[in-house]
């Protein structure tokens, strides 16, 4: 398979970031209101704190080198920057579930952008060249 490199405008990496960072804000008032849903106590000033947690550790599952995707260094990181301004329950709590929120997220993505691929013709190529064409 030849593979290319894509070529794409600069811009797109800057509203990728800007994306990620609304993201990252939205994450984290969805955890503070489900701690809050299941009875865990934190003033609205820690709502800003998960925001912090969610993007540190989503920096640092990018940069481990030893795990498949960061899978367990996110909620590991979470858990220890939680449990500082939190209670345990919270701290255990919330990473497991912003990971699963996550892969909920990811799989809606997922399924978008193969709608987009199948309706702009991104795959069409893709048979040609697996048949050796």
């Amino acid at each position: 398979l030849d593979i290319k490199p894509i070529r794409t405008r600069k811009m797109i990496f800057v509203y990728t970031q800007m994306y990620y960072v609304l993201a990252c804000i939205l994450l984290g008032t969805a955890l503070y209101f489900l701690a809050l849903g299941i009875n865990i106590q934190m003033s609205f000033s820690n709502m800003f704190a998960v925001m912090a947690t969610i993007a540190a550790s989503a920096i640092l599952s990018l940069v481990a080198f030893f795990t498949v995707g960061g899978l367990g260094v996110r909620e590991g990181t979470m858990y220890f920057m939680l449990k500082q301004f939190s209670n345990i329950e919270a701290a255990l709590i919330l990473p497991v579930v912003a990971r699963f929120l996550t892969i909920i997220v990811e799989l809606v993505i997922a399924m978008i952008a193969i709608i987009i691929g199948i309706r702009y013709g991104y795959f069409s190529g893709l048979g040609k060249t697996m048949k050796g064409g």
